[in-house]
């Protein structure tokens, strides 16, 4: 029995030996996973404006005057520059701003001294700027007789459907077509410059006034220096000073009255001039100062071939009328002492006038109010009479 339960033990340790699994724990390792945050780029939306054929075009407008001439129009001036191929006419400058590109008519309305012009123009969107070659009524500025004010009117339509987009008008004085500049002074420089050629615009020589005044005066037996005709330089130089003379003499028979009444308004501008009559004014109303007599006296002479200068000194006009046509010799003419029909007082010489002479250099460069204007030169340079 005792050998049995021994056997019974150690058969059931083999078995235990046997079954018993050894089990081995593994270390646990943690996994430590690090957050990157990564921030994305932001993407800003883009938006292209597509050409909208809808969309409503603006037109902002605005005109400007030359700066030159003190907001004032000058018919006189721009009437005697208008042969000048070099005279820059655009004096009215527009400047359009537009939201959009488009294509425009931009319209000058007609008025007392200008027509209509009408200009197209592809605006491109911003700031556009149009300078408008001015159409002048040049003949009717002859009427021009009074100084005032005027409307200077633009629009601008689009071309396409003739919409109105937008309207400017420009308010400027305008002075009398009598009104004569012979100087200005520079925006810039302070100084002032001549302009006393434009004195010739009133020499008027293919006026038929004159042709009547010298018609009458061959037929007048009153005038003492009478003449059987007008042949100029055909003459020799006493033939010449005779027909001059006997001119001058018809006018103090005709009552020639000198009158000191002058306009030299704007010069606080820096624009000066000067009122001047027309020559059949200065004829018809028997008056005149001495610029009105010079240009009445020059413009008689230079009908019938005789070749004058304006004599220009502070203050004061007289002509030196030449008896030859090289130019050799010549007498000054006092056209205020016309009325006192004293031949000794109206035809001078150099030595009479030699205070005035001794400035023949500024004479010669227009300078401090002292010029020497050759009438044919002037007109050589395109320069025209007012008609």
């Amino acid at each position: 029995m005792k050998k049995v339960v021994l056997f019974l033990l150690s058969l059931g340790f083999i078995i235990s030996s046997c079954t018993k699994e050894k089990i081995v724990e593994k270390p646990v390792i943690k996994e430590v996973v690090k957050e990157v945050i990564v921030e994305k780029p932001v993407v800003k939306e883009v938006v292209i404006e597509k050409p909208c054929e809808n969309k409503v075009k603006e037109v902002s407008l605005n005109v400007e005057y030359e700066p030159f001439f003190r907001g004032k129009i000058y018919p006189s001036l721009y009437y005697s520059l208008a042969g000048k191929e070099s005279f820059n006419n655009k004096v009215f400058t527009v400047t359009l701003n537009s939201n959009d590109d488009v294509k425009v008519k931009l319209e000058m309305i007609e008025n007392d001294f200008t027509s209509y012009k009408e200009l197209i123009i592809d605006l491109k969107k911003g700031d556009n700027e149009v300078k408008i070659d001015v159409p002048w009524k040049y003949s009717d500025f002859r009427n021009l007789t009074k100084a005032g004010f005027t409307y200077f009117k633009f629009r601008v339509l689009e071309q396409e459907t003739d919409k109105f987009l937008n309207a400017f008008d420009l308010k400027l004085e305008h002075r009398s077509i009598n009104e004569c500049v012979y100087a200005i002074k520079d925006l810039h420089t302070n100084e002032n410059y001549s302009h006393s050629y434009l004195f010739t615009s009133y020499v008027n020589e293919d006026s038929p006034v004159i042709d009547k005044f010298l018609s009458e005066t061959l037929k007048n037996s009153q005038n003492k220096y009478r003449v059987d005709d007008w042949s100029g330089y055909q003459k020799n130089a006493k033939g010449v000073l005779q027909e001059i003379a006997c001119v001058v003499y018809e006018l103090y028979l005709r009552g020639m009255k000198y009158s000191n009444i002058t306009d030299t308004s704007n010069s606080n501008n820096g624009i000066y001039s000067q009122y001047i009559r027309f020559i059949e004014d200065s004829i018809s109303l028997t008056q005149a100062n001495c610029v009105d007599g010079s240009v009445l006296v020059a413009s008689i002479l230079e009908k019938i071939g005789i070749d004058c200068e304006l004599i220009m000194v502070p203050g004061h006009m007289y002509v030196r009328a030449y008896l030859d046509k090289k130019h050799s010799d010549f007498y000054l003419i006092e056209t205020t002492a016309i009325s006192t029909g004293d031949k000794y007082q109206i035809f001078l010489t150099t030595d009479q006038k030699a205070g005035d002479f001794e400035h023949y250099n500024e004479m010669l460069n227009s300078q401090n109010g002292y010029s020497l204007i050759d009438i044919k030169y002037v007109r050589q340079l395109g320069y025209k009479p007012i008609q």
